[in-house]
Order: C-alpha cells, then structure tokens, then sequence
C-alpha cells in the first residue's frame, strides 16, 4: 500500500459513516422461519442421508434470498430448481420421518408457491438507496451473481469485498448484514458512507473492531443501530451467523476419500482445503511446508506462505490437473542436459533410503543414523528426508550419515549434485511465482475477484492443465492421512457438500 492511499484511508476512516436499512416482507420471513424451524427440529440430522438432501439446499436458497438484490422468481435465486429436487423428499416426510413431518410439509406447501413470486425487496431497496446517490457503489457477500445482478442495475458498479478493495466509491450500497463482510470492509472503509441493506428478521451482530490506525472512532460508532423492530408474535430474529452456507465437512471428507485422484505412496499427514472453484486440495502439513498464494488487494504479489497459516480468503494457486509438478519440470529446463543424471542420483539415494526404511523401520534407521553423526535424526525427520520429492538435507552432517548408512562411498560429490539440484528448484520456483505474476497483472481479474477464482495459461510452464487461482473457502478442522500422490492434486467437491 502507498503512503498516498494510506493517507486517504486514514482520512475516510476520521469521516466514514455507516447506517442500515431494514427491508420486510412477509413472504421470505415466512419461509425462513419455516427453514428455522424444521433444521431446529431435525437437528443432527439434517447433516447426514435424507434430511441432508433437503436441508442443504433450503439453506443454499435462503441464503440468495438473502444476498442477491433480484426478484424471488428470478433465474439467479433459482427457486423452481430447489422446489423441484426438494418438494418429493418433503412430500415423503409422513412416511419417512412422521415426528417432522408437519414442519416438513409447511415448508413444502411454501415452497411450491413461492417460486411464482415476482417480489423483489432486496432489489427495491437497493434501488431506493443508489437513486439518491450519485455515483454509488453495490456492494455483495456473495459475487458469483454480479452479472446478473449488473444487467439488473446497468451503470452502477456491482462489487464483492475483494474488488472494494482495489478502489475507492463516495457511497456503498451493502447487501446484507454488517457481519457478513470481511472486517477490512469496516476496518478499511473504501466509501465515505455505506448503507448496509438487509432483512428485518436478521440479527446483525455489531462490529467491535477498529477503523484502521490512527482513527480516534470504533466502527460501533461510526455504523448507526438499526431502527427498533416490532416483535413478531412466535417468531424469533435469526442470527446472520446461521443463514452463512458452513461447508459440512464429515460429507467433504467421505467425498475426497471416494475421489478419482490415485492414491499411492506412504501416507502423510494433511490439512484440507475447500476452493471457491468448487474443488478441493490437500497440502501436507509438516512443519515448513509452503504452498505459492497470490495476493490480490491493491498491490498484486505472488509468495510463498506457510501452509499452517493458510486461512480462508487466501487465495492458492494450484494445477487444474496432474500433481503440479510443474515446478520439477521448469528446474529440469534449467538444469539442462545435466537433469536426467541429477535425477538418478536422486532416485538412487532416496530409493536406497527407502530400502533401509521397510527392512529396518523408522525407529532404528534413526538411531543408526545417529550413531552415524546425523544431529536430528529424528523419525519424523527421517521420513521427511525419505520422501521422494525431497532434496537433500539441511545439514551436510546429516547427509553424510545417510551416505553412509546406505553404502554412498562419495558423499561431497552426491551434495554437491543435490545442491544444483535445490538452486534450481529455488530458481524455478522464484521464476514461476515470477510469470504467474506478470500474467495477473495483464489479466482483467474481475472473474477472479467475483467468482473466488480463474484459470491462467502460463505458456512458459510445462504440465497438465492450466495454472488456477482459487480462494480459500474453508480449512478443514482436523489433518487426515492421505497418500502422498493425492498431494496438491484438485478434485471436485458435489456443490451441496460446501455450499451447504
């Protein structure tokens, strides 16, 4: 970030105001409530088998009509669709689930009417809002419907959180609740004023954060109370927290074990991602281990980033197909003719490691390993130094000890071979993130700030597929074991599993 635009952030900050606009309509409370109601019902449940398959796309569609400022019946929000898919299995409630049946068959009987509704309140508040104010911004959760809702709103700049970013507006039109948005929106506010646009039977839980540095207000103070709400006899306020699409992840992790990427290799420990693309990636989690992101704020870079901070909202750059390895193939064009003899010297050491490993184990190839001079032979260690996509060690003392347990008479030479090897990996490495920066900033990168994600062709990298840039959509809570050949290789994850 520049000091000028730090400077005009710090001004915004000192003057930014926030207000909210409240938005009824009987029919999607009605419904929504009605949704509320059966998942409170079914509770555990709606997780797993039949009622999985109808709560997850109620919650998909309560959530469009939620976010998208366009009619109930329109394309985008998809009603007819939902209704088709989920009307028989509610219907089937009596016979399959009789204790829920009576909310079943009231969300059903909703549902069935609701995709001929033609109201479009959150696009009428919107509209309110940006006819006074010239040069407004619309603002979404949510951006893979800002086409639509572009052709909607011709002449006014639609927006997710990641192309606010890159820009400055003198109003912002939100759509939904404060707590929706990433806490920069508030904390860096890009407008002058911002009016967050949202139902009435939401509850917005108010921000606590600060503007940014130097700003003498909270964002508590700049961002005005909703006007008081009449209470609704027998309904309650539905925290925004819960209309959020949560990615279930016992569904995720039984649909990437029955993926179609190959497995083969010893087991490693690795964390999951969910992408924006619709596809998930394991990385392995070992201390170190890094993955290439690319950050697309106001100032575009590529880094490498520990694979133990990756957090939702970053965005990784993987293969859309092979086991990215991409960047072996660029150090082999740098290594030239040299590549195929560095390569089997590899191969000999790590195979020869490995024979140790399966005749002796881990824990007394350690110990050996030791006695041999290695400094941190530990088995964790051992493994990592077994692993065929590693190089060579960080120490020569260690190297050594391996020469020497598995009868490698020349070790000096055998590093010496392994360095070239690690400089060139280093150097392709750099090189690539190098392109891959360059190609984002000649590309329009409007698809990938709205959509969470888009494909790049890097012509001076070698493999299967192209270069993808995907968003961070969710991390999974716990590390699975998984073969080392599924490492960083994408696979596809049913919509519903993480849009839930």
């Amino acid at each position: 970030m520049t000091l000028f635009t730090a400077d005009g952030l710090h001004k915004l900050a000192r003057t930014w105001t926030g207000r909210q606009a409240i938005i009824e309509n009987p029919t999607i409370e009605e419904f929504s409530s009605q949704i509320q109601l059966l998942l409170r019902s079914v509770g555990d449940e709606a997780s797993e088998g039949y009622w999985a398959s109808i709560a997850r796309p109620l919650r998909a569609l309560r959530w469009r009509l939620a976010t998208v400022p366009l009619p109930v019946n329109s394309r985008a929000i998809d009603v007819q669709a939902v209704a088709d898919a989920v009307l028989p299995r509610l219907r089937r409630a009596p016979e399959v689930a009789p204790d829920h049946s009576q909310l079943a068959l009231t969300v059903a009987d909703t549902l069935e009417h609701l995709w001929a509704c033609g109201d479009d309140p959150l696009g009428d508040a919107v509209s309110g809002q940006i006819w006074r104010r010239e040069g407004a911004a619309i603002l979404l959760v949510d951006g893979r419907h800002a086409g639509a809702v572009g052709e909607a709103f011709p002449g006014t700049p639609v927006l997710t959180a990641a192309e606010l970013s890159r820009t400055t507006a003198s109003d912002v039109v939100a759509v939904g609740p404060s707590a929706w948005f990433p806490s920069r929106v508030l904390r860096a506010p890009r407008a002058e004023r911002f009016v967050f646009v949202r139902f009435g039977w939401l509850r917005d839980r108010g921000p606590e954060l600060d503007l940014v540095d130097g700003s003498e207000k909270r964002v508590r103070q700049a961002l005005e109370e909703a006007p008081a709400r009449e209470p609704r006899p027998g309904r309650s306020l539905v925290d925004a927290a819960d209309v959020v699409p949560r990615i279930e992840w016992s569904a995720v992790t039984r649909a990437a074990r029955h993926s179609d990427v190959e497995g083969w290799g010893e087991p490693v420990e690795a964390a999951l991602f969910v992408l924006a693309s619709g596809q998930g990636v394991y990385f392995e989690s070992r201390d170190g281990a890094r993955a290439n992101v690319a950050e697309v704020d106001e100032e575009l870079l590529v880094h490498q980033s520990l694979v133990s901070e990756l957090v939702p909202g970053d965005f990784l750059v993987v293969r859309t197909e092979g086991d990215e390895n991409y960047v072996r193939n660029y150090a082999d064009r740098l290594l030239g003719t040299e590549a195929a003899h560095l390569r089997r010297l590899q191969q000999r050491l790590k195979g020869a490691l490995n024979a140790e490993l399966n005749e002796a184990g881990v824990a007394l190839v350690a110990r050996k390993l030791r006695r041999l001079g290695s400094t941190i032979a530990s088995e964790a260690n051992v493994r990592r130094w077994a692993d065929p996509t590693s190089i060579k060690t960080r120490d020569y003392s260690d190297f050594a000890a391996i020469c020497s347990l598995v009868g490698e008479a020349n070790a000096e030479a055998l590093w010496d071979a392994m360095g070239k090897i690690a400089k060139a990996h280093t150097k392709a490495g750099n090189e690539i993130r190098r392109l891959l920066l360059a190609e984002l900033q000649e590309a329009n990168l409007t698809t990938l700030l709205q959509n969470g994600w888009d494909d790049y062709e890097v012509e001076e990298i070698d493999g299967e597929g192209t270069l993808r840039v995907a968003r961070i959509t969710g991390r999974a809570p716990d590390l699975a074991a998984v073969p080392r050949s599924r490492l960083r290789r994408v696979f596809e994850i049913e919509g519903d599993l993480w849009l839930g």
